[in-house]
């Protein structure tokens, strides 16, 4: 699957995430978890407050195989460095696809009006 974000560049995902891909993104969440008796009896936990981040950095890594920039360079290596170097819009439009990936349920919100950054192909 492919993107193109606003600034023109050309991100390529890997389409699915692997059952080890899932296990490998949920210990990150799972990190540093912490909870008492009482909250666990009530189901609530306090996450690290950089366990979100951890978690996109590393669906990143899994899922975003090529980056094509806008003059038609086509990059497979320091990607992440790359989308850093990208203007905002541009690397929202990365993040937010990701955070689809990672939340397939949430698609449907965004699909009853919310606007998009990036074009999916």
């Amino acid at each position: 699957m492919t993107i193109t974000t606003p600034g023109g560049y050309t991100i390529h995902f890997k389409d699915t995430l692997t059952y080890g891909d899932q296990m490998d993104i949920s210990d990150l969440v799972l990190e540093g978890v912490t909870t008492t008796q009482e909250e666990a009896v009530n189901k609530t936990f306090r996450l690290p407050a950089l366990s979100g981040r951890k978690t996109q950095l590393k669906a990143f890594e899994i899922l975003v195989q090529k980056i094509i920039r806008p003059d038609g360079t086509e990059l497979s290596s320091n990607l992440l460095q790359e989308v850093r170097n990208m203007s905002s819009a541009d690397g929202q439009a990365v993040f937010d696809k990701i955070d689809q990936i990672l939340n397939p349920q949430n698609q449907d919100s965004s699909q009853s009006g919310e606007k998009s950054t990036a074009t999916t192909v």
